[in-house]
């Protein structure tokens, strides 16, 4: 029997493939398969990646925000102790209770302590 198109006789037979074509041909579907699947994953894991990045940007600026608020409120804060401090000293300055030693450790005991430190002697710090 001589192997024709379908087209021309539509009751043959066609003729079986060879051996080694059917195999290869296995292997190759299975290779594309093979190579889809892994690139499906990959398109997955980036799309994974991807909301995670995002998530990560958006905690860092809500951090970010959240730090910059601390950081003024404690500038205020500190702004607010500073100009009290002050206010404190200039009242007690025009009651005549301060002197220039004001801002010295232990009212200016700073020289007699280094002393006292420096020779050992620390039973005597601040008497």
């Amino acid at each position: 029997m001589i192997s024709a198109p379908k087209s021309i006789w539509p009751g043959s037979v066609p003729t079986p493939p060879k051996p080694g074509r059917s195999i290869m041909k296995k292997r190759a579907l299975r290779e594309i398969d093979l190579e889809r699947t892994a690139r499906q994953k990959g398109e997955k894991q980036l799309d994974d990646l991807r909301v995670q990045l995002a998530t990560a940007r958006t905690e860092l600026k809500d951090a970010a925000v959240q730090h910059a608020t601390a950081i003024g409120a404690l500038r205020t804060e500190l702004g607010l102790a500073q100009q009290a401090a002050e206010l404190a000293v200039k009242q007690q300055r025009c009651r005549g209770r301060i002197g220039h030693h004001a801002f010295t450790p232990a009212g200016g005991n700073a020289k007699r302590r280094t002393r006292a430190s420096r020779s050992g002697n620390y039973a005597k710090i601040g008497q």
